[in-house]
């Protein structure tokens, strides 16, 4: 299963993740605190596609979530530490 990190500068959202599941690819979207929502896409790059639409040019790039992420929100809100601790 893949997974994919982006972090996003808007007042709803943190962080968005896509995860690659049999039936297709889920982009979900979580605060610093918890799970905002979800949508379902056929193709990683529809999944792109909507977050750009959603989010514009407020994200940064997508980064692959390492093997030793166990769990990929995790991986996010360790970007997410690292840019508010650049800020």
């Amino acid at each position: 299963m893949k997974h994919r990190a982006r972090l996003v500068a808007n007042a709803k959202t943190d962080i968005l993740l896509i995860e690659e599941k049999d039936d297709g690819f889920y982009l979900y979207e979580f605060r610093e605190d918890g799970f905002v929502g979800d949508t379902w896409h056929q193709t990683v790059e529809d999944a792109k596609a909507q977050a750009t639409y959603r989010f514009g040019t407020g994200i940064s790039a997508w980064k692959e979530v390492p093997a030793e992420f166990v769990d990929p929100v995790a991986f996010g809100r360790t970007l997410f530490k690292a840019a508010s601790d650049q800020s």
